[in-house]
């Protein structure tokens, strides 16, 4: 060994007995994660955005993501959970609750059309998990909630309208009987082209998407397809939604401080089972119509982020879902975010 090796190893040595200095050997600290905010999320879905009144009529939803780090039960996740879930090094958690209500097309009468949709209501809680790349979003999402009188479909409807000086709905006697509703939900989400100026910084994006869900609320397999263009594209996956639909993410990065993108996007959905029209699963007599098996939705919209908020707009139009729907279907969605 020559001279020079003999005395860079004894230096070497000499400077790790040092007070306060490390091993070169030694593990560094973990990096922190990309997004120590969590979200906070409030969207509302409405056919008044559309000035019609029936069908599927009204949905909120209330909902929660974590900071982006995994929670300490991850560490025990199962092997198929992390299959699905992917390498991705950002995980976040999150928890949901909300309604949505379906009335037929004439809400005067007081028996309803027996070949009309059927009066429903649906209140749900959920838990979510999501990991993501800069180029992919994985989500499972488990729902249990309830069908039927319990979800208060009939009081919110009824004292909204009162609230607002509109006619009562009369038919909510004839709704879905209660039945515990149990989905589980897996979507997958990949940047497919991606594409940013890099001295507007003004983008655009192609995301296609796969869902599957499983449950005797809605069992269904979809893939839709969404185009943004705007700026900070890889802040989110474009504007959130109520399931069944084409959504974005909960989340949103705040990292870049302002972005904005106009967005268009179609999904198509093949349904096995829809509570909503084939009524209630252990009934025979419960009200039901003929569902169509393929149904699909175009929407557009746009998306504002600046700071810690996120406004975000869509509107919908959906292909008809039971025989003898009189046309399509229009509402809205609106929502607001913050990150905190």
């Amino acid at each position: 060994m020559s001279l020079f090796c003999r005395s860079l190893i004894a230096g070497g040595i000499a400077l790790a007995a040092l007070p306060g200095v490390a091993p070169l050997a030694q593990a560094q600290p973990a990096a922190p994660p990309t997004d120590p905010n969590g979200t906070f999320s409030f969207l509302w879905e409405n056919d008044a955005f559309a000035a019609t009144d029936r069908y599927y009529t009204n949905g909120v939803q209330l909902s929660w993501l974590s900071p982006s780090s995994p929670p300490p039960w991850f560490d025990g996740a199962t092997d198929t959970t992390r299959f699905f879930l992917g390498p991705q090094s950002q995980v976040r958690w999150g928890l949901a609750l909300g309604q949505t209500l379906f009335t037929p097309e004439d809400t005067e009468r007081r028996v309803p059309d027996p070949n009309d949709r059927p009066y429903a209501a649906y209140l749900f809680g959920a838990v979510s998990l999501v990991a993501y790349s800069d180029e992919t979003l994985n989500t499972v999402q488990f729902q249990i909630g309830v069908v039927g009188p319990s979800a208060l479909g009939e009081e919110v409807q009824n004292n909204f309208h009162d609230l607002i000086g509109d006619g009562h709905a009369e038919g909510w006697d004839y709704q879905l009987e209660d039945e515990v509703g149990v989905n589980l939900i897996f979507d997958r989400k990949w940047r497919a082209i991606s594409l940013t100026g890099p001295r507007t910084g003004l983008g655009i994006d192609l995301t296609p998407s796969a869902t599957l869900s499983l449950g005797n609320v809605a069992t269904y397999a979809a893939g839709g397809l969404m185009f943004r263009l705007g700026q900070n594209l890889d802040s989110d996956f474009g504007a959130p939604r109520i399931r069944p639909a084409l959504t974005g993410s909960n989340f949103y990065d705040k990292r870049d401080g302002f972005g904005w993108y106009l967005f268009a996007g179609v999904e198509g959905r093949a349904i096995a089972r829809d509570i909503f029209l084939d009524g209630n699963t252990f009934d025979g007599d419960s009200p039901h119509v003929d569902k169509r098996n393929l149904v699909g939705d175009a929407q557009a919209g746009f998306s504002l982020f600046f700071g810690s908020t996120r406004l975000t707009y869509t509107y919908v139009v959906r292909s008809e879902e039971f025989e003898g729907q009189d046309g399509l279907s229009r509402f809205g969605s609106a929502s607001i975010g913050w990150s905190f």
